[in-house]
């Protein structure tokens, strides 16, 4: 005979059954690890007057880049731990031609950041067309034993081997 199951939608017992119904430990559900807090864009140390200028200056990066890098160098300097700023500053440098202006901002900014995908791969842009492969390819394998799973700086290394020639290790 068969069991109709019980008013909670469990399988009833069997009462012609030999073997008594079988009664199942509760699932222990291991607690979650709390998600890491992301790091605020702009850090708390930032006064409120640089926050504005800092909002103000991504606002003139495509109208008036001159300006906003004027504004991002400054607080970069002021604020060294404003790592942001210092990034939109290397990246302004970049595009005007500054190379080397570039380079010091990325560096600052990673000095805060030291695994910043972003950061990395500006600099490594630039080591790159600089002919300094060695030195890029070691800033990414030093930043991706850190970071592991940033597929943009893997993306790069690949892109690294493949223009040196090393396609076993690129298609890895």
């Amino acid at each position: 005979s068969t069991s109709s199951p019980a008013a909670d939608g469990s399988p009833a017992a069997n009462p012609d059954a030999d073997q008594p119904a079988s009664v199942e430990a509760p699932t222990v559900v291991p607690e979650k690890a709390p998600e890491p807090k992301p790091e605020p864009v702009i850090p708390e140390t930032v006064s409120a007057d640089s926050r504005a200028r800092f909002e103000a200056a991504v606002q003139q990066m495509v109208s008036d880049p001159s300006q906003a890098l004027e504004t991002f160098t400054a607080l970069g300097k002021t604020n060294p731990e404003f790592h942001l700023a210092n990034l939109n500053a290397a990246v302004l440098l970049d595009r005007k031609g500054d190379v080397d202006g570039a380079k010091d901002a990325y560096r600052r900014a990673l000095e805060v950041h030291p695994n910043d995908p972003t950061a990395v791969h500006g600099l490594v842009g630039i080591l790159l067309r600089q002919g300094e492969t060695q030195s890029a390819e070691k800033l990414l394998d030093q930043t991706l034993v850190e970071k592991p799973d940033a597929w943009l700086l893997k993306a790069v290394r690949a892109q690294v081997w493949a223009q040196a020639g090393r396609f076993p290790e690129a298609k890895d």
